[in-house]
């Protein structure tokens, strides 16, 4: 693989310019809202964490620039009545909150995020005069923003605990390196599991199954188009085992923009397994998921059928959060 290659595969930020063009920004909505701080800005919080017994607690706890951004979003909702900012958890480096348009206007969701911006960086360079300066007495914030529309059911709740679950994620990431890139087992409603990768992508809120069928009707392929494109859009994850061209294609694509995959796999992981090529940097990047059987067979044989109706119903589960899943330790 050349450098340019692995370039694009190292993690990035979702692209804070793209728009989705089949939605009206100023209607009534809610949206999930990050945007991240500049360059030489000044931590917003550090993440504190516990481990009670092998159960990870963590949380952000806002430092002096942080508490500032607070009474941003208190001023936001009081100078916009027909907005509601809420539910923020201020990162290090980042801000999540969901942004609540209750009525449609002129205001487009990018003058609500520049109003918060504007409201942030006042009071910061009111506060920290010489802190300010040293990002050129600019905006506390880079330009742009990611936006995630809440466009089906059981999507807002899911973007909520989401947020929330933000530190322990990064608590997790800084404090407990072997979880990530070590094959693991999984257990899903009863059934076990081999993962390799980046398990926490299955707590990713936007997740959908990639699975074309000769019998989708023209409209239902659309639809499942639509919700993809929306999916790599947002940075978000693609599961199935992407066993068709069409179903590659949709997962090379997702890969080039920046989004995350979740790919079932036929047969299990063998001693000292490492996945290769793209896949290797992929997984490195914490963009990768495999989930495989736990008996891993020396013999490759053809897939059979019912092999991939069975890992196209595990794509399907997981992508909607259906049964139960946990990590067995050990």
């Amino acid at each position: 693989m050349d450098s340019e290659s692995h370039r694009r595969l190292l993690p990035r930020h979702p692209n804070f310019y793209r728009r989705a063009e089949w939605h009206d920004y100023c209607s009534r909505c809610f949206y999930m809202v990050t945007f991240n701080t500049a360059e030489k800005a000044p931590t917003l919080s550090s993440v504190k964490g516990i481990d009670r017994n092998g159960v990870i607690e963590a949380w952000a706890q806002p430092g002096p620039v942080g508490k500032f951004v607070h009474a941003a979003i208190n001023e936001v909702n009081r100078k916009l009545p027909i907005v509601e900012v809420s539910h923020p958890v201020i990162m290090p480096d980042h801000l999540h909150c969901i942004v609540f348009v209750k009525e449609k206007s002129e205001l487009h969701l990018g003058d609500i995020v520049r109003l918060l911006k504007k409201e942030c960086t006042a009071r910061f360079h009111a506060a920290f005069p010489e802190s300010a300066l040293a990002i050129g007495n600019g905006s506390l914030f880079v330009e742009g923003y990611n936006d995630r529309i809440v466009y089906r059911t059981g999507q807002l709740a899911a973007f909520k605990k989401y947020i929330a679950d933000n530190p322990r994620r990064h608590y997790l990431r800084v404090n407990y390196p072997q979880y990530f890139n070590k094959a693991v087992n999984i257990k899903i409603d009863g059934e076990i599991y081999s993962v390799y990768g980046n398990f926490m992508l299955l707590r990713h809120p936007e997740k959908s199954c990639v699975r074309i069928s000769r019998h989708f009707t023209k409209e239902e392929l659309e639809r499942r188009q639509t919700e993809w494109e929306e999916i790599i859009r947002g940075c978000g994850v693609l599961v199935s085992p992407f066993i068709s061209p069409s179903e590659k294609k949709i997962r090379d694509e997702a890969i080039e923009k920046g989004a995350s995959i979740i790919r079932i796999v036929e047969n299990g992981f063998p001693a000292r397994y490492k996945p290769q090529g793209k896949e290797f940097d992929l997984c490195a990047a914490g963009r990768l998921l495999l989930i495989a059987p736990v008996e891993f067979n020396s013999r490759t044989e053809k897939i059979k059928r019912e092999e991939c109706l069975a890992m196209n119903n595990l794509a399907e589960k997981i992508a909607l959060a259906q049964g139960s899943m946990s990590l067995i330790h050990g």
